[in-house]
Order: C-alpha cells, then sequence, then structure tokens
C-alpha cells in the first residue's frame, strides 16, 4: 500500500512537472501582442472646436465604438448634418474610421493605414483632400500622404485627385507616407517599398513617444444649396501603441504561470508564503 502511494505520488510529480514545461515552452512560441488606440479626446474635441469656428455648434460630434456597416468593428468619428432638402429638413450621418485599430501582434509592420468614410446624408457630398492630409509619427515630422492606386504613376510630383463619397455610397483607400515608395525593379512602377509603422522600432522608444497620426481633411459639400459654403474639417486620428501582458491561450497553463510569478514576487520582496 505504502509502495502504491509513493508510485502515485511520483506519476504526479512527474506529470506536473511535464505540464509546466509544456507552459514555458507555449508560452515562449506566443508572439508578442500590442494595442493601437485611437485619442477619442483629441479627435472630439477638436473637430467640435473646428465646428464650432464655423458658425456649427449644433451639429453632434461622436466617437462610436463601432460604426455603420461596411466599417470594421473599431472606434470611429460619426457626425450627425441635417441638410435642407425641398421644405424638409433631413439628417443623416458621415461616419469615418481609420485603421488598424485594437490588439494585433508585433509583426507584420503597418504597411499603409485604411482610411473609410460612411455618408448617409442626402444631397451632401464629403471630400477628401489627400494633398492637405499629413502623416506623423512620434517625431511629429509632416510626412506628405499618398493614396495607392493600382498601377501607380510615375511619380509623386502631380496633386493627386480628391476623393469624392456621394449620398448613400462608402469609400475604402489604403494610404501611406511619400517616402515608403520606390520602384519597382521589373516594371518600373511606384510601389510601397517600406512600412508606415515599424512596430519594433515603436515599442524601444518611451510611451510617450508610442505615437503616429493621420491628419485628414475632409469637405462636407451640401448639393441642395450650391452657394452655402463648405465645411472642411481636420480631422486628428493619432494612435498609441501600448504593449499587452502576455497571456497564455490555455487557461490551465494561465493559471500555472500567474502562480509562479506570484511566488516569485513574494520571494523576491522577502514575504512569507
Amino acid at each position: 500500500m505504502e509502495i502504491d502511494i509513493l508510485l502515485l505520488t511520483i506519476y504526479f510529480i512527474v506529470v506536473s512537472y511535464v505540464v509546466y514545461k509544456m507552459a514555458l515552452s507555449v508560452e515562449a512560441q506566443l508572439e508578442d501582442q500590442i494595442v493601437i488606440q485611437l485619442d477619442r479626446q483629441l479627435l472630439q474635441t477638436s473637430v467640435t472646436n473646428q465646428l464650432l469656428q464655423q458658425g456649427y455648434d449644433e451639429l453632434p460630434v461622436e466617437i462610436l465604438d463601432a460604426g455603420p456597416p461596411p466599417l470594421n468593428r473599431a472606434a470611429c468619428l460619426s457626425l450627425r448634418v441635417p441638410i435642407q432638402v425641398q421644405d424638409d429638413v433631413v439628417e443623416g450621418t458621415i461616419a469615418v474610421q481609420v485603421s488598424p485599430q485594437g490588439t494585433r501582434p508585433i509583426e507584420p509592420p503597418i504597411a499603409g493605414l485604411t482610411v473609410q468614410i460612411v455618408n448617409t446624408v442626402p444631397a451632401t457630398q464629403v471630400i477628401v483632400d489627400w494633398d492637405s492630409s499629413s502623416l506623423s509619427l512620434h517625431n511629429n515630422l509632416a510626412r506628405r500622404v499618398i493614396r495607392q492606386t493600382p498601377g501607380m504613376r510615375m511619380d509623386l510630383v502631380q496633386a493627386q485627385v480628391h476623393s469624392v463619397v456621394n449620398p448613400r455610397q462608402s469609400f475604402s483607400a489604403t494610404v501611406t507616407s511619400e517616402d515608403s515608395f520606390g520602384r519597382s525593379p521589373d516594371t518600373q512602377l511606384l510601389q510601397p517599398t517600406a512600412p508606415l509603422v515599424n512596430l519594433n522600432k515603436v515599442l524601444l522608444l518611451p510611451p510617450p513617444q508610442r505615437t503616429y497620426a493621420l491628419e485628414l481633411l475632409i469637405g462636407i459639400q451640401p448639393m441642395a444649396t450650391p452657394n452655402q459654403p463648405m465645411i472642411r474639417l481636420l480631422l486628428p486620428f493619432r494612435f498609441e501603441v501600448g504593449v499587452l501582458p502576455d497571456q497564455p491561450a490555455i487557461p490551465l497553463f494561465r493559471w500555472i504561470l500567474s502562480r509562479r510569478d506570484e511566488n516569485a514576487s513574494r520571494s523576491f520582496s522577502g514575504k512569507p508564503r
């Protein structure tokens, strides 16, 4: 009987050790995760102040957790705009989103930003001025925005055509900076040759500098009243990059590792276990 108990004890010790080593192995293979968060307060305050300066203090400005389809499930700017159509005043929304946002691995780097716009305002156009927009990284050095299109032109000197989003339309484009482009050795066409945001380099910076931003200039132009001045808004989509703590995918492993870290912390602090 005593021999059986001894064997069972040894068996459970060996199994526990193997599981522990498996947990460490799985933990080592997990990719480091980061989180990209939109500075909501900056975006809402800036747009509200710009509308106030142009005499549109009654236009509601909201930062939604998720906009209307086909926008991603991420934060977006929403403007509710009333418009005079014949004898009635009708409302619609303009939703603008820039991604990626949320949790993602450090690799691959961010090649470009996706700009999406949904316009449900009747008789109103949303116009995107790419050449008056700008990109910036942690050093706040402005970089020219380039909208990627199939078969890029031979040079980037020419002005970019504005993008127009008519009522009941959605729009999507990928943008990067001018200095990210190079020529394909085979076709001699321009194409992105460097990522827009190298996350590994960003994480080497102190937390206040782990940022990048897209300043997007849009115009809101009523079509029913062409003499009405266009509303011009510079939308500051500023993103902060943070590091998430390692979390094993298997709950049992998470519990084992949390106990290990807790015991190590107690030993280091000199507290009794």
